[in-house]
């Protein structure tokens, strides 16, 4: 109660003036408390949705990246799937025997086979193969057959066309992806 009594004869004791100006230093601190407060408040507040919405950001990129790797996943299976369908398949077997018996093509030089490590335990047999004095029909049932087999893709196709009779000098590589094989 000591207190009580000191404060109310500290207030008694003081003039009109005093009074107002320690009531004005009051409310001064009080508002500059309360501007603090609002301000801290505010900017932490701006500072936390801005990071939010960096880490939204970065979570879109997060999803777009496990959907893709979803999808090269499935890749994967469907291709060792096609592989585990024909364990024993030749690329140049299958070029020679089959395909250039369908089309009825004959090959002006080639073929020629290299390989490429493609990664993920996968090899990549290339055939490149060069036609003469082929026209367009033949050139399209050629891809076609070769679209059909789902073992074989075309890899690169090069399209010259020969300016004494009007037909296509071709330069096709097809490819394949086979196991890679512990050496």
């Amino acid at each position: 109660m000591n207190f009580v009594e000191s404060f109310r004869n500290f207030f008694t004791t003081k003039s009109k003036n005093e009074l107002l100006i320690y009531y004005g230093v009051f409310v001064a601190l009080l508002l500059l408390i309360s501007g603090i407060i609002i301000y801290t408040h505010f900017t932490t507040v701006s500072r936390l949705s801005s990071e939010l919405k960096a880490i939204n950001k970065q979570r879109a990129v997060v999803q777009k990246i496990l959907i893709k790797n979803k999808e090269i996943l499935a890749q994967q299976e469907a291709v060792k799937a096609i592989l585990e369908k024909e364990p024993t398949f030749y690329i140049l077997k299958y070029f020679n025997e089959h395909l250039l018996k369908q089309v009825n093509l004959s090959v002006s030089s080639g073929p020629e086979i290299s390989e490429t490590d493609v990664g993920n335990g996968f090899i990549e047999r290339k055939l490149t193969v060069s036609f003469s004095h082929v026209n367009m029909k033949q050139l399209t049932e050629l891809l076609l057959k070769i679209e059909q087999k789902e073992r074989v893709y075309t890899k690169e196709l090069k399209i010259i066309k020969d300016i004494k009779d009007g037909l296509l000098n071709i330069t096709l590589t097809i490819a394949t992806l086979e196991p890679q094989t512990a050496t």
